[in-house]
Order: C-alpha cells, then structure tokens, then sequence
C-alpha cells in the first residue's frame, strides 16, 4: 500500500489574535483525525512565516508566531511521521532580517520570488521522507 504525504500550513489564528495554544491545538485536533484514518501518512508543517505586517495584524503577532512555531518544533520531535519544517529562514538576508522584496503590496503574501525560497526547502523535506 503507498503511504500518504500532507503538507499542513496555517497562520490566519494568530494573526487575528488567537494565542499560540489555540493554534497548535487545533493543528493537533486535525493531525490526530488524520492519523486515526490513515496512520502512515507522513505529514509535513510548515512554520508560520513571518510578514512585513505582523506587528500592525495584531497584539505580539510576531512573538506568537515564534512562539508558535517553537510549539510546534517541540511537538513534531517526539512523533512519528510528523515534521517540521523551518520555512522562516530562507526568508532573512544575510543580516536576519526579513526580506521585503518576496512579498506582495500587500506585505502578507509571498510573490514568486518568496515561493521559490521555500520550494527547495520543502521538497529536500519530502524527499528525506522518500528514502
């Protein structure tokens, strides 16, 4: 039987505000609904990344994701076919500073450029899960 892959993003509750536990719980609800059908399925999350409009999203947007995405490193290390992966630093320059030009007007969502950043690292993810 071939096993399944999920790729699992998602960053809208705490940028409106909801703390970082209301967030990871409720990944955990759906990661468990996921595991009890299909328990081989390996299942990538991504970390929440960071944008040019955290700090006007809300109240520590920012903190909350870093907070969030440390939750979330600490929960997928002890779990089998759960991963995490760090999509927040291809997007710092040399400096540690997020980088304005992969974002749209916006300041929130990635242009092309943004995406292709995470691209190789999200596929040299799956496949280490291949091997």
């Amino acid at each position: 039987m071939r096993h399944l892959n999920s790729l699992l993003y998602g960053d809208i509750d705490v940028e409106r505000g909801r703390s970082p536990d209301v967030a990871v719980n409720a990944f955990k609800d759906l990661i468990n609904k996921v595991k009890d059908d299909f328990p081989e399925t390996q299942i990538l999350i991504l970390s929440m990344k960071p944008t040019l409009i955290d700090d006007f999203l809300g109240k520590e947007g920012r903190k909350n994701k870093i907070i969030t995405n440390e939750k979330w490193l600490a929960y997928c290390n002890d779990k089998e076919n759960l991963h995490y992966v760090d999509i927040t630093n291809p997007m710092l320059n040399p400096e540690c500073r997020l980088r304005s030009d992969i974002f749209i007007s916006d300041g929130m969502h990635l242009n092309a450029l943004g995406h292709t950043l995470w691209d190789p690292v999200i596929r040299k993810k799956i496949a280490n899960l291949t091997k």
